[in-house]
C-alpha cells in the first residue's frame, strides 16, 4: 500500500507525513479529514498516512505487545476479555491477523469482525458501523 501511495499521488509516505507534521494536527481524525478534504486522498491512503504520522500502527512500534499494554493500562481486567476473544477468533479462522492500534484492535481475514477499544475502566466499545 505504501508503494501504491507514491504511485497514485506522486508523493512518498515521508512527504505526506512531513506535510501532516507541518499542519500540527493532534488527532488521527483531524489528519484523515485534512488529507481527504484538502488533498483528495482516499480514506485508505489518508488512514495509512495518519496512522504512520501518529506512530499508532503496529508497524511503527518495535513490540506489538506495547500497543496492547497501552490499550489496557488502567483497564487490565478487560485484557482478559481481549485474550479470550483473540483465542476464540483464531479458532474460527486460522488466517485472521490481529492488528493492534494505539487505541483499538482490529482483525483482518475472511470474516469481518468489528474493531473495539477499551474506553474506560468500565466500558468496552465495539466500533460498529
Amino acid at each position: 500500500m505504501i508503494e501504491n501511495l507514491h504511485q497514485n499521488t506522486g508523493k512518498t509516505l515521508q512527504q505526506w507525513m512531513d506535510l501532516v507534521q507541518k499542519e500540527n494536527l493532534p488527532k488521527y481524525g483531524e489528519i484523515v479529514k485534512f488529507l481527504k478534504e484538502q488533498h483528495a486522498l482516499t480514506h485508505g491512503f489518508a488512514n495509512l498516512v495518519a496512522l504512520k504520522a501518529k506512530g499508532s500502527d503496529v508497524g511503527s512500534v518495535p513490540n506489538q505487545a506495547d500497543l496492547i499494554r497501552q490499550q489496557y493500562q488502567g483497564k487490565e481486567h478487560f485484557k482478559l476479555l481481549y485474550e479470550k476473544l483473540v483465542t476464540e477468533i483464531q479458532k474460527l479462522e486460522s488466517d485472521i491477523e490481529i492488528a493492534p492500534k494505539r487505541l483499538m484492535c482490529v482483525s483482518d481475514g475472511k470474516s469481518s469482525l468489528p474493531p473495539y477499544n477499551p474506553l474506560s475502566k468500565l466500558a468496552l466499545k465495539p466500533a460498529l458501523t
